[in-house]
C-alpha cells in the first residue's frame, strides 16, 4: 500500500478526497485513524455544496491534527472562517448536504455511465476506472481515466483533436509526477509511470450537460478514429 511507503520512508502524503467522496470509501481511511498514519486527506465543500463555500476540512492521524491544532492561523480569532463554518454546520444537522449529495452522486453516476457506454463503443480505448473490485463500486465523480494503445501520444492526440474537432482532455502527462514542469508539461518522463501515462487521458463528465456530454465523447471517439488510423 502507499501508506505503508511513506511511513517507512517517514514521509506525509495528502490527497484531495473530494472525488472519493464523490465516488466511494477511500483507500487510505485506515490509515487516517492509525496512531503511526501519515496521510492527510484534504477536502472542500466548494465541489459537494457550492462553488461560493470556501471552506473544508482536514483528517488525519491525531498527531498530525494536534500539530495544526497549534498554528497560530487555524486557533486564532474564533477559527478560519466561523460565519461560513456555522453555516456549514447547520446544512450537515439538518441533513442538507446529505440530500445534495445524494442528488448529485446520482447525477455525476449517470453522466459517468454515458460517456462509458459511448467510449465502449471503441475496442481500442481502455476504461480503466472500470477496472475497480467491487468495494470501490462507482458512485459518482468527476473523471475517467483511459488509455489507448501504446503507440497513441495523448499529448499529439490533444493537439490533433482540439485543431480538427475542437475536442480537448487532459492528456496523461499533467498526471505524471515525474514530468518537467520546466518545459510547461510537454515531455514526458522517462520513468515507468510516464511510459504508461503517455498513451492514457483524463476526462472530465461533470462540467457539461448530458447533451453536450454525448456529442463531445462522439466527436472525441471520431478524433480518436481519425488520429490512430
Amino acid at each position: 500500500r502507499p501508506a505503508r511507503m511513506f511511513r517507512f520512508h517517514n514521509s506525509v502524503v495528502s490527497r484531495n478526497k473530494v472525488d472519493m467522496t464523490l465516488f466511494s470509501k477511500g483507500v487510505m481511511d485506515d490509515d487516517l485513524h492509525s496512531s503511526q498514519g501519515c496521510c492527510i486527506s484534504v477536502s472542500s465543500f466548494t465541489k459537494i455544496f457550492a462553488p461560493g463555500i470556501r471552506l473544508g476540512w482536514i483528517e488525519a492521524p491525531h498527531h498530525i491534527i494536534q500539530k495544526l491544532n497549534h498554528r497560530g492561523y487555524i486557533n486564532s480569532q474564533g477559527g478560519v472562517a466561523p460565519f461560513t463554518g456555522r453555516m456549514m454546520t447547520h446544512a450537515i444537522e439538518f441533513g442538507l448536504l446529505d440530500k445534495y449529495l445524494d442528488r448529485i452522486k446520482l447525477e455525476y453516476r449517470e453522466r459517468h455511465q454515458i460517456i462509458c457506454n459511448i467510449l465502449e463503443e471503441e475496442p481500442r480505448i481502455a476504461l480503466l476506472s472500470r477496472n475497480y473490485s467491487s468495494k470501490f463500486n462507482r458512485a459518482g465523480g468527476y473523471f475517467v481515466w483511459i488509455q489507448f494503445p501504446s503507440d497513441v501520444d495523448s499529448l499529439e492526440l490533444l493537439k490533433f483533436s482540439q485543431e480538427e474537432y475542437g475536442v480537448k482532455f487532459m492528456p496523461g502527462i499533467r498526471c505524471d509526477p515525474f514530468a518537467s514542469k520546466a518545459d510547461g508539461f510537454n515531455k514526458f518522463s522517462t520513468t515507468q509511470s510516464g511510459l504508461v501515462l503517455k498513451s492514457c487521458a483524463w476526462l472530465c463528465f461533470a462540467d457539461l450537460d448530458k447533451d453536450d456530454l454525448v456529442k463531445g465523447t462522439r466527436k472525441f471517439l471520431q478524433a480518436f478514429r481519425s488520429f490512430a488510423k
